[in-house]
């Protein structure tokens, strides 16, 4: 490597400046042997944080069709100003922006965190009149702009495959656990009989049935919540409910805040439906729970019972059930030696391989044949 460190740039016109994946842990792994820039749109200015240099293209505008005319430009023009030898976009939005920079000579990566057109058919409210032509559009526009495009960084096998039609240099970085997040566990045996769940509070997440199941499940079974409310609607419809009055409810919660929620749990929800996208998904919170060594309560999608099963870390059941739910977390709490072992085991699976370092040395591999 050269004496001249050098740059690269992620970008993103979505997610927040300390994103688990794009910040925490590519541009802070990356950080380590170049230097790392990261384009964010949310008005708080520019900052240096763990060796990233944050640059701001301020407050982005809310609605889609503003975003890609305003606040993809002005990104897309703080980017060039940084003249990187790597460019490393995160939305579906930005894709305009990485086919420009391509133009200009410059070398582009697409990193797909989820399925955009199966995304799309989850999402409620669009329009059921226009909702089977959005998913075409978007599959369409990724497919166009994927080929003209350096490399892709798939989030999971699923989505490699899929563009693996569109572009020949396709690897996969999985949103595995940071290991350096959750430190040595509390004794088990101390906790209360807390469960907790750590993500995005929607209906296809299957919030309310794990709200209806903590109805079943016992009068000291409390549930440790952390995450933003898809609506105002939906947050009210959850608090109507008769569990809700056994939530420890935290709001978003910064990574330390988790840390402490995990600590202070028996067992960890992930119980997502089976809608479009979500049982080919590697959901970061299945490894967090397995990395704070939390025994978890999981879909019963075959990818995760594979996992589940090979780790021995859990139960597998089905997330529209909520007695399923409710009977898991019994089993659990009643059966404490067994649900500390198979937390020990989640564990050890995520030191051996779900991890974020098995996937950092992927990202450190694509970076040096992209530059080479």
């Amino acid at each position: 490597m050269s004496l001249i460190e050098p740059s690269v740039c992620h970008i993103t016109t979505v997610h927040k400046r300390t994103d688990v994946r794009i910040f925490h842990k590519e541009c802070r792994s990356l950080a380590t042997a170049y230097r790392v820039y990261l384009v964010v749109a949310d008005g708080k200015g520019d900052q240096v944080l763990d060796g990233v240099n944050i640059i701001d293209a301020g407050l982005r505008d809310s609605s889609l069709l503003k975003r890609i005319i305003n606040t993809v430009l002005r990104a897309y023009r703080k980017s060039i100003e940084l003249d990187c030898e790597i460019y490393h976009i995160h939305d579906p939005e930005l894709l305009i922006a990485g086919y420009l920079l391509r133009q200009r000579g410059k070398k582009v990566i697409y990193d797909v965190h989820e399925d955009l057109p199966r995304q799309i058919k989850r999402k409620k409210h669009i329009s059921s009149i226009i909702r089977p032509v959005i998913p075409a559009l978007a599959d369409w526009a990724e497919r166009i702009f994927s080929r003209r495009l350096s490399a892709i960084v798939a989030a999971t096998p699923f989505i490699a495959n899929r563009f693996r039609m569109y572009n020949k240099n396709v690897v996969i970085a999985c949103n595995y656990a940071l290991m350096t997040e959750f430190g040595v566990p509390p004794p088990y045996n101390g906790r209360a009989d807390n469960l907790c769940y750590v993500g995005g509070l929607t209906g296809a997440r299957g919030l309310r049935e794990i709200i209806k199941a903590l109805e079943e499940a016992g009068d000291d079974v409390r549930l440790n919540l952390a995450g933003s409310f898809e609506s105002t609607a939906f947050e009210n419809e959850i608090m109507r409910m008769k569990g809700w009055a056994k939530v420890n409810f935290f709001g978003h919660a910064d990574r330390k805040t988790v840390e402490n929620i995990l600590h202070n749990s028996r067992a960890g929800l992930v119980t997502l439906h089976p809608g479009p996208g979500y049982p080919e998904s590697l959901p970061v919170k299945l490894f967090e729970y397995m990395a704070a060594a939390l025994p978890v309560i999981a879909s019963d999608f075959p990818l995760w019972k594979e996992i589940i099963g090979e780790s021995n870390c859990g139960l597998c059941v089905n997330p529209q059930n909520p007695s399923e739910i409710s009977e898991a977390i019994i089993w659990l709490l009643r059966n404490p030696a067994r649900a500390q072992e198979m937390g020990q085991n989640g564990l050890k699976a995520v030191q051996l391989h779900y991890n974020w370092g098995t996937q950092e040395k992927v990202l450190f591999s694509l970076y040096k044949t992209i530059l080479d």
